[in-house]
Order: C-alpha cells, then sequence, then structure tokens
C-alpha cells in the first residue's frame, strides 16, 4: 500500500468532493451528533436518533445546522430541507420554520432554545407520511437567501433553522445520530451566478523557503483562468477548465525583510476579478532562513535538507555517549535551570559539540515566573492550577537569548498542551500564539508543537481524545466540539504550529489497549499528515526500551531490534520528517544501540532522497502474495528510483512490486544489504520476513531531466551560484560570464561540447559564438558553460541545449533544456527599464549583509553594498531593455 493511497484514504473520511460550477445545487448533510438537536427549555437532546418536525406542542423547538458553500451574491432559485420520516402522523401538520439570527450558527453544544431567530417565517403544511421515506420541507429559499445576504456572510458559514409548532399534529425525522448517520437531515440549495469563491489552504510562511499553496475553488465558468502574484510579480497562471482544488508552488528564496503578499485571483475571459484570497505576513530576515521548511516539507539547515534524530531531555554529561545515535538534540536537560541562562548554557555545550537543538520545552514563562503550567496556589493549600497561556513576554526573553545562536534548531515550549481536562489543557489558538511570538521575533527557526498520539486514532480517555487532537489540525481547526469547553476554535482552518509532532508506543501500550498495535499507530501517523493536509512536516517519537518494568497493565518488554528497526522505517514510509528516541524509564538494550546507530547512519545518507519530493513520475505499485501489508514509499532522486519498503503484519511475505516501464534484465541494488535482483519486463520480486525493511535502488526507467540552471556571480572575491528561472534579470554591470546546468542523470561526456548549446539574444541575435568551453563535473550530474566575455548588456537571451546531449543510456534530456534570461545593468527590480525606483532599491540595500539574494543591488560587484552601488545605477538610469 503507498503512502498517497492512505493518504486519500484518511482525506475521504474528512473531505467532501466538490466541482466547479457557475450555478447548480448544493446539498449539506448535517456533519455530527451536535447539529441537531430539540430543546423544551432548558434541556438540550442533541443525542436522540430522532426529533419532532414539529412537535405537538410550541414549547419544544427543534434546531438544525449546516455548513453552506453558496458563492456570495448568488441568487436562491430554491431551497428545502430533506429528512427520513420516523413516524406517520395523523391529520395535518403546521410547523414555522425560521432562521437563526447569527452569521455563522455554533454547535448545539450549549442549549439552544432562547437562540435569537429573525423575522422571517416559512410556514410547512403537510399531510401523512411514510415511514422510512425522504420527506421535503416547503420551499426555504427566502430563508437562505437572508443567510447568505448578511454582511457577516463568508463562503464556508454555518446556517441554523429552528422549527417549532404553529398548530396540527406531530412529525418525527431521524436525526444523525440514528444508525450509520445515512438519515441525517440534509440541506438542498437551487442558485444561479455569484461571486467565484477562492481559499488559499496553506501553512504560515514566515520561515517557509517555499510551500505548495493549495487554492479550494468554488462556482467558476470554464473559461475562468487562476493568477497568483507575489508581491506584485505572477508566479502561477493557469487558463481555463479550473479543477475544484489547484495547486501551485510559492518560492521564497529570493524574498528580503519585509512585508510580502500572496494574491491569488479568479479572472473572468475579459479579465475581471471574480474572486480573490490572499495572505500578507512581515519577514524578519533576508532570504533562506537559518531553519527554514522547503516545499517538499523538508526541514533545512541553511538551504539543505536535514532529517533531525533527537533524543528527549538529553543532559550535558552524557552528549558524546549519545552522539553514534543522534544529529541534534531535544528538549534540555533534566539538570539545567529553568531560566534563560540555564538555556543558553545547554546551547552553547550541545555547539561545541556540533549538536543542534530543539527547545527549550520547559522554562520559567509561565504565570509568576513559574517553571510548569500545573502549579499548587497558594504553596501548601492543596489547591491546583493549570495555566493555560504563557507569559508571552517571558518567552520572548527565551527567543531573543538563543535566536542568532548557530546551534538553535526549533523551538519547543510545552510537551503535550493538549493533556488534561476541558478546563486543563492549553488550546490550540495558545499554542498558535506561541508560533506567532516565534515568527515575530525569529525568522531563522520554526515552532514544533508535539501531542498525543493516541488520540488521533482512539479516546476518549480522561485526559485525551479524537477531537482535541483535531482541533489542532488544519482540517478541524475551525470547528469548535465539546472537549474544547469554552476555548473558541479559530476563525478560519488554520496551522497552529510550523511542525507537528506526536508520541504513540505501540509495543509498550499492547497490553493495555486491544487496539494499540503497529498498524494502528501508523493510522495514526497518516492522520497526523491528512489532518493538517500535509502542508507542515511531521515527526514521531519511537520507543527504545520497556518504558514502565511495572505498569499498572501486563508487562511489555523492549522493542526488539527488528521491532526497532521497523517502526523507524515504517514511521519515514508514511511520511514523517524527523524521528525522536524515547529512551526512559528503563535502559535500552545494548543491541537496540547498534540498531539506532544504523538508523541515524542511514538516514543521513538518504536524507536527500527521503526529503526530496514526494511525487514521482514514475509509478511504482506492489502486490503481496500471501495477503499481507507491505506498504511503500517511492522517491526519485539523481535519475534513480527509490523504493522504501516494509513488512507490517510480522508474517513471511512474497512481494512483486511493479515499476512503470522497468525494462527486463535491470540490476536494482538493495541498499544496505550487499544483495542485487535482477527485474522481470515491468516488475521485480523479492521475500520478507516479518517485520523487514528493503530499499531498492533502480536506475529511473525513462531519460534524464535538466533540473536546474545557475548563473555565477563573482562579487568581491566570492562567486554566488544563483539558481533562477524563466525570465530572470540580472542586473551587476559585470554582466553573465559563466552558466551550469544540473541534470537528474549522469551526462555522457562525449556528448557534451560548445556545439551543443546555442545563445540567441532579442537584439543582438546569435551569439553562440561566445561559448568557449563546456565542462563536466565529476558526478557527470553538472556542466559549466563558459562565454570568452561577458554577454552584451541590455538584451533578452534565450539558451538552448540541443537534443545531442545523452544521458549515458544514450537518450537525450527532457526537463528544461531551455532558459530564457535577461542581462540589464542597473535593473535591481528587474521591471525591463533603469529607473528611480531601482535607485531608492539601491540605496534601501546600502549597509545590508551581502548574500545570494542581494547580489542584484551589489550592481559595481565590489561584494559589499554601499552609496556606490546606487550611484552606478543613477548613471545608468534610462537604461532599457528592446
Amino acid at each position: 500500500m503507498t503512502l498517497w493511497a492512505l493518504r486519500a484514504t484518511v482525506l475521504a473520511a474528512v473531505l467532501s468532493v466538490a466541482f466547479p460550477a457557475w450555478a447548480g445545487t448544493q446539498t449539506y448533510a448535517v456533519f455530527c451528533s451536535r447539529d441537531d438537536t430539540y430543546s423544551s427549555g432548558t434541556d438540550n437532546n442533541y443525542t436522540l436518533s430522532t426529533v419532532g418536525v414539529p412537535y405537538s406542542n410550541a414549547a419544544a423547538r427543534t434546531f438544525f445546522r449546516w455548513q453552506v458553500h453558496v458563492p456570495k451574491q448568488a441568487t436562491i432559485t430554491s431551497a428545502y430541507i430533506r429528512m427520513v420520516a420516523n413516524t406517520a402522523g395523523t391529520g395535518t401538520s403546521n410547523a414555522d420554520i425560521r432562521l437563526v439570527d447569527q452569521d455563522d450558527c455554533a454547535s448545539f453544544v450549549y442549549v439552544p432554545y432562547d437562540l435569537p431567530v429573525t423575522a422571517t417565517v416559512v410556514n410547512w403544511t403537510s399531510g401523512v407520511w411514510t415511514p422510512g421515506a425522504w420527506v421535503q420541507s416547503a420551499d426555504v429559499k427566502a430563508l437562505v437567501r437572508e443567510f447568505i445576504n448578511r454582511p457577516g456572510y463568508e463562503y464556508g458559514n454555518v446556517l441554523g433553522l429552528r422549527i417549532s409548532n404553529d398548530g396540527g399534529n406531530e412529525r418525527r425525522c431521524y436525526t444523525w445520530d440514528n444508525g450509520d448517520h445515512s438519515y441525517a437531515p440534509i440541506l438542498e440549495v437551487n442558485y444561479t451566478g455569484g461571486q467565484a469563491y477562492l481559499e488559499l489552504w496553506m501553512a504560515e510562511p514566515h520561515i517557509r523557503i517555499a510551500q505548495k499553496v493549495y487554492c479550494q475553488i468554488d462556482n467558476v465558468s470554464p473559461t475562468d483562468k487562476l493568477v497568483a502574484r507575489l508581491d506584485g510579480a505572477v508566479i502561477h497562471e493557469k487558463v481555463g477548465e479550473l479543477e475544484a482544488e489547484e495547486v501551485f508552488t510559492a518560492d521564497y528564496r529570493q524574498l528580503l525583510a519585509g512585508e510580502h503578499t500572496l494574491l491569488v485571483e479568479i479572472r473572468d475571459a475579459s479579465d475581471a476579478v471574480r474572486g480573490t484570497a490572499s495572505k500578507t505576513w512581515i519577514k524578519v530576515e533576508d532570504g533562506i532562513a537559518a531553519v527554514g521548511i522547503d516545499e517538499n516539507n523538508a526541514l533545512c539547515r541553511n538551504g539543505q535538507p536535514f532529517f533531525p534524530v533527537t533524543p528527549w531531555g538529553l543532559d550535558t554529561n552524557y552528549f558524546a555517549q549519545w552522539q553514534p545515535y543522534i544529529n541534534c538534540l531535544h528538549g534540555q536537560g533534566w539538570n539545567v535551570p529553568d531560566n534563560p541562562t540555564g538555556w543558553i548554557n545547554y546551547v552553547a555545550s550541545a555547539s561545541s559539540v556540533g549538536l543542534p537543538v530543539i527547545g527549550p520545552a520547559q522554562g520559567n514563562y509561565w504565570p509568576g515566573g513559574r517553571t510548569s503550567n500545573i502549579y499548587e496556589d497558594p504553596p501548601g493549600s492543596g489547591i491546583w492550577v493549570h495555566a493555560t497561556a504563557v507569559d508571552i513576554d517571558q518567552l520572548g526573553v527565551y527567543v531573543n537569548s538563543t535566536k542568532d545562536h548557530p546551534a538553535m534548531f526549533m523551538w519547543n515550549w510545552k510537551d503535550e498542551p493538549d493533556l488534561g481536562g476541558a478546563t486543563e489543557y492549553i488550546p490550540a489558538t495558545e499554542v498558535k500564539r506561541w508560533t506567532d511570538k516565534c515568527h515575530e521575533l525569529d525568522g531563522n527557526h520554526p515552532h514544533l508543537v508535539n501531542i498525543v498520539g493516541y488520540s488521533f486514532t482512539h479516546g476518549p480517555e480522561p485526559n485525551w481524545n479524537q477531537e482535541r487532537a483535531q482541533s489542532y489540525c488544519f482540517l478541524y481547526s475551525d470547528r469548535h466540539n465539546v472537549t474544547m469547553g469554552t476555548n473558541l476554535p479559530f476563525d478560519r482552518k488554520t496551522c497552529c504550529a510550523d511542525v507537528m509532532a506526536f508520541d504513540y508506543y505501540p509495543y509498550e501500550y499492547a497490553t493495555r489497549y486491544t487496539w494499540c498495535s503497529l498498524e494502528d499507530s501508523l493510522l495514526a501517523v497518516d492522520r497526523l499528515r491528512g489532518w493538517n493536509y500535509n502542508l507542515i512536516p511531521t515527526m514521531t517519537w519511537i520507543e527504545t526500551c520497556d518504558i514502565r518494568s511495572a505498569p499498572d497493565y501486563p508487562w511489555t518488554p523492549a522493542p526488539t531490534p527488528t521491532e526497532l528497526r521497523n517502526m523507524c522505517w515504517t514511521n519515514v514510509i508514511h511520511g514523517v520528517k524527523g524521528i525522536q528516541w524515547f529512551h526512559y524509564f528503563e535502559p535500552t538494550p545494548s543491541e537496540n544501540y547498534a540498531v539506532m546507530a544504523q538508523f541515524k547512519t542511514q538516514i543521513t545518507e538518504l536524507t536527500p532522497v527521503v526529503l526530496g519530493p514526494e511525487e514521482c513520475d514514475t509509478e511504482v505499485t506492489d502486490v503481496e502474495a500471501g495477503g499481507g501489508r507491505v506498504d511503500i514509499m517511492t522517491r526519485e532522486y539523481n535519475g534513480q528510483l527509490y523504493v522504501f519498503a516494509a513488512e507490517i503484519r510480522a508474517q513471511t511475505e512474497v512481494v512483486r512490486f511493479n515499476v512503470d516501464q522497468l525494462a527486463l534484465g535491470t540490476q536494482i541494488a538493495v541498499y544496505g544489504e550487499g544483495r542485487t535482483l535482477l527485474s522481470e519486463s515491468g516488475y521485480f520480486e523479492d521475500s520478507f520476513s516479518p517485520l523487514a525493511v528493503h530499499i531498492y535502488v533502480v536506475e529511473k526507467p525513462g531519460p534524464g531531466e535538466v533540473e536546474e540552471w545557475t548563473i555565477a556571480s563573482t562579487h568581491g572575491g566570492t562567486t554566488y551560484e544563483i539558481a533562477y528561472a524563466d525570465g530572470y534579470v540580472h542586473s551587476p554591470m559585470a554582466g553573465v560570464t559563466q552558466m551550469k546546468l544540473r541534470f537528474s542523470k549522469a551526462v555522457a561526456p562525449g556528448t557534451v561540447s560548445p556545439a551543443a548549446f546555442t545563445v540567441v539574444g532579442q537584439a543582438g541575435g546569435d551569439v553562440s559564438a561566445q561559448i568557449v568551453s563546456t565542462v563536466v563535473s565529476g558526478d557527470y550530474r553538472t556542466v559549466t558553460v563558459t562565454f570568452a566575455s561577458a554577454l552584451p548588456d541590455a538584451d533578452r537571451y534565450t539558451m538552448t541545449m540541443l537534443d545531442s546531449v545523452k544521458d549515458t543510456a544514450g537518450n537525450p534530456f527532457g526537463g528544461a533544456t531551455v532558459r530564457q534570461f535577461t542581462c540589464l545593468a542597473g535593473d535591481v527590480d528587474g521591471s525591463g527599464a533603469v529607473t528611480a525606483a531601482d535607485v531608492l532599491a539601491a540605496r534601501g540595500s546600502a549597509g545590508a549583509t551581502m548574500s545570494s539574494v542581494r547580489v542584484r543591488f551589489d550592481v559595481d560587484g565590489s561584494g559589499t553594498l554601499t552609496a556606490s552601488d546606487m550611484m552606478a545605477v543613477r548613471r545608468l538610469l534610462g537604461h532599457t531593455l528592446p
């Protein structure tokens, strides 16, 4: 089973399918138990399987609520409540239907009897019903129209209706709580016209290097187009046939510190705007964060993917002993003072042995300078307080104390804030406040939150449950549920942290909970990702030892080495971006330390593979001959296909891996095992012992691709490699003298020569003769193209690599074989002309630290950003492209 198949299964359970429509019919079912109820005054009966519509007396009132997705300004042509009859009734029934007077009707957690309603009334008279048959109300379009015309209405708001008796007999219908919920009452709305709906599903962008943006779209015409702009520059456009979800990647690598806006619009054929959505944020640092998150949700140090492997709360005297098993620390040690000085010293100690740190995880940022959110007040009184908010200013002291330290990796303020009763746990909105403070003060490090893992598949327990976990996750973050008590959800779907983790120990608690198992833990991992829509990186904790030697449930031993290795790799296969060892409270067996060391070595070597793009061009499926379960993950890297596979059910298995276009007789290396397999046409097979993990490396079928173009730009003796896309404007006066192309597969050196490339200027014509050398790198995956002198300024160029350049299998390359760029000295804003705006931009950068994202401001090439750059730009005023 592939990860994406698992993710699709998870998401299908929480998302309804939507399709763009210029007009049509929308039906909305009651979603949960607290969406339908009745009340006679002080009671609230939302768990009953039937309700009266209406009851036989006016004292009993029935309430329904539905989340509606009707575009603003739509014309409502008709609307009906549809329900399944429970009883036939007698005579005639007369019901008054009114709109709950709220822009976004709250869940019926509390007694709804006195909820205000508007003056508009729809009277519904009905005869005898047929039990078990669907019944349709009178047309309630007037109430729906009134709702969507409210000034506070937003697409996706919840409409509430109240039904009461207006004379006549009782009728009863089924509710959501009946059986499998298939008889849940439905609201049907028919409409025409209206605005296009557009919503951006995305993580907070503050410390992102790049990210995928998921555009949720409704009510569009076949000729509408989607346009995305970052600070005014178009970064994505699609014309016509828009899907219900359109996805694009926003790249922030070149962004400077300051305010930035991502604006996405739906425009019609005449270019009129039909719908908009935007995100504005303040970036604290220039360019790539010291620790950022890329478009693949990989955590990156200085722009390079990094897969953290951490312990928990390791004291400084254990650093040397643990280095073979970890590459990062998490949580300051138990014997470290819980104050900023203690934290500063811990980070410094970590730095001395080359380990980055996540933390502090505990400190004196709770009310009154306390070091825990649970404290006795007053001391000795026996009265325990559960603080649900930090002293945010003191938290800021911690951020400022180590945000510039090179050993800083991520922030974590409180382990498992979701634990506790409805008045004791720390709500997701408070966790988001911590995230916001980190973003405000520090543009270089993400914020991680770790919550209870068992909540993702089961519950409730006294201190954790599934609905509570959902309130921390993007897809459910805008919904209120009873486990939240009086805490409110977010106004809109929100990622409460930059990274989310959980702990789930499938072997330790296998005897305490009948459902606790490896398979269940992997479902939890899938839901952790799925409930956050794969917008943010996820991490997990792995048990290395017997956690409790004398628990209150039948004893379980430490995981075996086979079980430990399997847990590590199955979590990777299910998409986590980091692993954390939980090594308490009994000793970790020596044989498990060997597994931990091996995993650290292998995941470090495979980091560029594991943390690369999750989407693969080559389709791979698996079939288990014994009917068991082997989960797989595929990645493509450097022209090779990697298949990660793990047996889940502790049984022997023979697996056939079907690989699209796999040639007969292809050699397949089994990573780390010193053996190879030989493929059949389109597939290969291998045997699995119980819980075995195998990693296969296959030369990717088909031709390689040109993956990246860079321009070498030298400034004060330092050469910067600038990766660029079509339309790049090179503004330094020294011009372009060298290019590099990076390939997904090895290049055949004999096919590379100056004659294999052409360069044509819009004004200057063919200047290919300027190419004097082409050099293939030692790994055969980079070609450096050097020109005799700088290409002439003030021209637009198209550079092409010809089909004569082949990979080592003799195939021509695909991908980005053509690149367009511009040389215009002084055009630092890339507008196509040197204007006063460029002078102001150069002046604004004077004194800033030189970096790859500021190369364009160093017009004179001195290596420093000074007033001389502004003067150089001023001398070039009026310089334009053809």
